[in-house]
């Protein structure tokens, strides 16, 4: 299981008082900031049965931190807490947390200062008899937290619930998955031409010319594709649209949604006609492909 979200609160399954805006420190020019109020802010719903380790990154920058917030947590299927990471004004440092919200260990060292500058965290959970807590700032460890007997049960939602109105923290670039450790994965946001709104009518296929994609070290190493479509279908005969860069699949997401607010994702690991990663010439100048279903 791999789950992306690329900068678009809107993504998630619950969120308020968030607001999503062009950011040139996040390294997709979009962000969701996170200010004010009580409740579920940001989680997404796992979505698979018994998972009881997971992934989780993300990039965040902290503007200003009111009290003890939370930058990591999960629940199980019926909303109890699991673990929650937290991040705490007085001394700046980690604080980890189980289902009782009894303190189990806390940083010696400063993990974030809320200068506004952008950090990538990565976090590691594992419940039951090797249940554990691993945490990464900017790629290197930053502490690690064991317990045979702490975290149990299987988890459900991953996510952030900010209990402070004057805390405002900004965040992008999520990563969750069940597989591997993430690393430090960055999101690239490609130009497509045409970019405007386009109408497609049954069973047509639209196409769409990448471009700006460094040839840098940076960006010589692709995880995988992602396309993103705000759905606005206004016709009842389509529901499915698949996505194709030059042929190599990266996948079908449902287009049925005529709200004009819902955003599908699709995003494909390796390439389908080589079954290798992608790699720049993939992609640079290539030509990626939406076909839409119709009446049968």
């Amino acid at each position: 299981m791999k789950w992306v979200n690329p900068g678009f609160n809107i993504l998630f399954d619950r969120w308020k008082n968030v607001e999503q805006f062009t950011d040139t420190k996040c390294t997709t020019g979009f962000s969701c900031k996170l200010d004010g109020g009580t409740g579920p802010f940001l989680y997404e719903n796992i979505g698979v049965d018994k998972c009881t380790e997971i992934w989780f990154a993300y990039d965040l920058r902290v503007y200003s931190i009111r009290g003890e917030e939370p930058l990591f947590k999960v629940l199980d299927s019926s909303k109890n807490t699991l673990v929650n990471v937290t991040y705490n004004e007085s001394s700046l440092t980690l604080r980890i947390r189980d289902g009782s919200n009894n303190l189990l260990y806390e940083s010696e060292k400063t993990i974030l200062s809320p200068d506004d500058t952008v950090h990538n965290l990565e976090f590691h959970f594992k419940t039951g008899e090797n249940g554990r807590v691993d945490v990464w700032k900017d790629t290197k460890l930053f502490c690690s937290f064991r317990s045979p007997s702490a975290f149990s049960g299987n988890m459900s939602i991953v996510g952030f619930q900010l209990a402070n109105p004057w805390s405002i923290l900004y965040c992008s670039s999520f990563i969750l998955q069940d597989t591997r450790r993430i690393g430090l994965e960055k999101f690239k946001k490609l130009t497509i031409d045409p970019d405007t709104e386009q109408n497609m009518p049954q069973g047509s296929t639209t196409t769409y010319k990448l471009s700006g994609l460094s040839d840098t070290t940076e960006f010589s190493d692709i995880t995988s594709v992602c396309a993103i479509l705000q759905a606005t279908s206004r016709d009842a005969n389509i529901s499915t649209g698949t996505f194709s860069l030059e042929g190599a699949d990266v996948g079908t997401i449902d287009v049925s949604d005529s709200s004009g607010k819902a955003y599908e994702l699709a995003h494909a690991e390796t390439n389908s006609l080589t079954g290798k990663p992608w790699t720049r010439d993939n992609i640079e100048g290539k030509t990626l492909s939406f076909k839409v279903n119709g009446a049968s």
